[in-house]
């Protein structure tokens, strides 16, 4: 998310940085200091110098009014796209980091994840038929869902980690067990989104002024989300289990 006081610093130094802004505190500035440094009078240096700040402020006050909400849309639309970059590279050393288990499907997972989410960000026809609270429920429950499908996927690469150092059978058979509970919620959230997106296509392209069906699209995103949870709650368990599982892996001959 942006951060507001950011925006609004970013957006200050480019009022107060405005060339003609500067131009003129230089020119006031130098007029000031003109009559010691070289032997003036200072009637007509001091006339100039304080003439050049106050129109350098003027000038503060008129970029804020005429230029102030281009200036803000332009610095919130360069911090997004620079905290989607971050989000996007975030996203591809996951996607690497998955090739360590040696298994697909968590690869597989996580990019169409990448691509249902960008789908429905990207196709916004369905925003204009339902009011804006309903939009940003949707979009909040979407996000929610991604996310929480990240966690899982990033907990069972830990857990097969583990697992792969653990020696006991055992515990090994419990930490996959529980890794496959998790690859298993991302695979029904994985679905329940698919169809989320179709559903949102739908609405985006109906002209005859039928009214949506939200309760069945919020029963969607509750049903995706409580998979979320689901799976929140299970690497709960497991990262409270984890210290238990390790006192009883066997312990190396040195």
């Amino acid at each position: 998310m942006v951060d507001r006081k950011e925006i609004k610093r970013s957006v200050t130094l480019r009022v107060l940085g405005n060339p003609l802004t500067v131009a003129l505190s230089v020119i006031g500035t130098t007029a000031i200091l003109s009559p010691p440094l070289f032997q003036l009078q200072w009637p007509v240096p001091l006339f100039i110098g304080v003439t050049s700040f106050v129109a350098a402020a003027a000038s503060v006050v008129l970029t804020g009014l005429f230029r102030g909400k281009e200036m803000t849309q332009d610095v919130y639309d360069k911090f997004n796209e620079e905290t989607l970059q971050r989000a996007r590279n975030d996203l591809n050393r996951l996607g690497e980091s998955l090739t360590q288990d040696g298994d697909s499907r968590t690869e597989g997972y996580l990019s169409d994840l990448r691509t249902l989410v960008d789908s429905i960000h990207t196709h916004t026809k369905w925003q204009a038929s339902i009011n804006d609270v309903a939009v940003g429920e949707i979009k909040n429950g979407i996000d929610q869902l991604f996310e929480g499908c990240l966690s899982s996927l990033r907990q069972s690469l830990e857990l097969y980690k583990t697992a792969d150092k653990v020696a006991m059978p055992q515990a090994k058979e419990a930490l996959l067990s529980e890794r496959e509970n998790l690859l298993e919620n991302v695979a029904i959230s994985v679905v329940r989104l698919g169809k989320l997106a179709s559903e949102l296509r739908v609405l985006g392209t109906q002209t005859d002024g039928t009214a949506p069906n939200l309760d069945k699209i919020r029963d969607g995103i509750d049903y995706a989300l409580s998979a979320a949870i689901a799976t929140a709650e299970q690497a709960d368990i497991w990262e409270t289990a984890t210290p238990d599982v390790q006192r009883h892996r066997p312990k190396q001959k040195t």
